[in-house]
């Protein structure tokens, strides 16, 4: 992008060129800007865009005109950046800073605190601009006029006859001190006026902690004023209280008479303690009290060549307070996420530690659970199903329920325990016998509710006492076999030449199915109950039929497993 200085205006024969009062210093890449900001100027301003801070700050001799900067677009971050470092390079150079109208309030509260005449909204608004520009350039023209000389030897005008005194050359230049001052001490203010600007321009408001510089005076004859100023000085009433400071009966004096020795002489004392105080302040980091010592001491001692100097020291007091309030604040931010962090590690371990505890808890009840199971078979193996008290097979199983209910390998043993209460409870039945519990007991652990209920009905069918055993068997001798599935040699038995026994009991459902199969005993234990259970499964008998309708009847079987030699 071509960027040139805009010239000054030529003028049609006859009529007088318009001098622009201020260069106006841009820093943009965007063309767009440029020519919205051309209306806007109206030719108050000569214009140079630069694309760069160093550019922008790059020194122009000869130029005594009004300096201002306009930065376009910049995020709030690099806009404090650009302010801050048009503060400390180019102190009388006015600032404005232009966003988009949608980040506005964002802009203004970042720059609350920085030295920047206006924030202003794109695309620009060209009447309210227009006006906040004129505002800007009368206040940059101010920062550069020097007050006006006090011609030696000239007696004061006379005062009118109304007895209201002229406003005194030095009373001028105090008031555009003070504007001075208070740009200088960083005021966010823009010159009031009949047309404010629109909403499209957001103007910053000063800090609670801004400078105010009082510069009234009283009136009175010359040698009264300097008489308290002498008594102030006295009591060390140097500038407070304010309305019988030594400042202010100087002040008065001086404007009441410029070419005063004793009130200009009174000043510089003043202006001298004015610097103690500021030194003061500064090395004690009060920045506020110390920005109102310096512009105190600028409406006093405009030409003094210390008075740059000690803005530079305000300045980077200022900034180095900045960056310790922002390492603060990135200390306590970091010490927050460490505690977080902390907080997270210390909850990460403490669900590790319990994830530990509960694992180690499910094995301990896991371990206790394969014990009881152990008992549980050798139990059943013995014939210890209900008793003796706390040592037989049920005893256990319940334990190992009421210990671990979701122990899967105690289903078998289950099956096996109510196997052997059904056979039980049938021999019971069948011989007249009381029934103990087994078949409830079976029930319970999950017998076939045919089952039971066929060993019920045996009471109605048993024979009278002393025929029930002949009965009984009968049923079981009336059982003919119609499918027979032989059962598989388990193939590591069958590789050790292993054999062994396996009785399996059962029911024979009025269909002729096999259910509620169940191990009575097994020879070796665990190695061809499978083999045979899914044998019996597969069988299938003619139905029993007592008086015409068929019935569930018991059984059980011997099968051997023999190993080839």
């Amino acid at each position: 992008m071509q960027h040139s200085t805009s010239p000054v205006a030529s003028a049609p024969d006859g009529v007088t060129a318009i001098q622009p009062a201020a260069d106006l210093t841009a820093l943009t890449r965007s063309d767009d800007f440029l020519l919205q900001l051309g209306p806007a100027i109206g030719g108050l301003a000569a214009v140079r865009p630069v694309e760069s801070l160093d550019t922008a700050f790059e020194p122009r001799p000869g130029r005594r005109r009004a300096q201002l900067l306009a930065i376009d677009e910049s995020g709030p971050e690099e806009a404090r950046q650009a302010v801050a470092l048009a503060a400390a390079h180019a102190p009388q150079t006015l600032v404005l800073v232009f966003a988009p109208q949608e980040t506005l309030p964002r802009m203004s509260a970042a720059l609350r605190d920085t030295p920047v005449f206006a924030v202003l909204g794109t695309p620009i608004d060209v009447a309210a601009a227009h006006a906040v520009l004129e505002r800007a350039v009368a206040a940059a023209a101010a920062m550069i006029s020097p007050a006006p000389p006090a011609t030696p030897g000239h007696a004061p005008p006379t005062p009118p006859a109304t007895g209201q005194r002229r406003l005194r050359p030095l009373t001028l230049a105090l008031a555009v001190l003070a504007a001075l001052a208070a740009l200088a001490a960083g005021v966010h203010w823009i010159q009031g006026g009949a047309h404010p600007p629109s909403a499209g321009a957001v103007t910053q408001k000063p800090a609670a902690t801004s400078p105010s510089i009082d510069l009234s005076i009283v009136q009175g004859r010359v040698e009264d004023l300097l008489e308290k100023a002498r008594a102030a000085m006295r009591a060390r009433h140097f500038t407070d209280p304010p309305a019988q400071s030594a400042l202010l009966f100087y002040r008065s004096a001086a404007a009441a008479d410029p070419t005063n020795a004793e009130a200009q002489d009174g000043l510089r004392r003043i202006a001298d303690v004015i610097v103690q105080r500021f030194q003061s302040a500064l090395a004690g980091g009060h920045l506020n009290a110390a920005a109102l010592q310096l512009a105190n001491f600028a409406a006093l001692s405009p030409r003094s060549p210390q008075l740059t100097d000690f803005r530079q020291q305000l300045l980077a007091a200022q900034a180095a307070l900045q960056r310790a309030d922002l390492a603060r604040s990135q200390a306590a931010a970091n010490a927050q996420r460490l505690a977080a962090l902390a907080a997270a590690q210390r909850a990460a371990l403490a669900r590790a530690q319990a994830d530990e505890r509960a694992k180690a808890a499910a094995h301990a009840a896991d371990a206790n659970a394969a014990r009881l199971l152990k008992l549980a078979r050798a139990r059943i193996d013995a014939g210890r199903l209900t008793e003796p008290p706390r040592d037989n097979a049920a005893y256990y199983l319940a334990e190992i329920r009421t210990a671990d209910p979701g122990y899967a390998p105690q289903t078998k043993v289950r099956q096996a325990l109510a196997g052997r209460l059904l056979v039980r409870a049938r021999s019971a039945r069948l011989a007249g016998k009381p029934d103990p519990g087994d078949l409830s007991l079976a029930q319970s652990l999950g017998a076939d509710a045919k089952a039971v209920l066929a060993i019920r009905s045996l009471k109605a069918t048993a024979p009278a006492a002393g025929g029930a055993g002949n009965a009984g068997a009968a049923l079981s001798t009336r059982l003919r076999l119609v499918h027979n599935a032989r059962p598989v040699y388990p193939r590591g038995a069958l590789e050790d030449g292993i054999g062994g026994r396996v009785i399996v009991g059962f029911t024979v459902d009025p269909d002729g199915r096999t259910g509620s199969l169940h191990i009575l005993k097994a020879t070796p234990p665990g190695v061809f109950d499978r083999s045979a259970l899914d044998a019996v499964a597969q069988w299938r008998y003619a139905p029993v039929r007592v008086g015409g309708k068929a019935v569930t009847v018991p059984a059980h079987i011997l099968i051997r497993f023999v190993p080839p030699h």
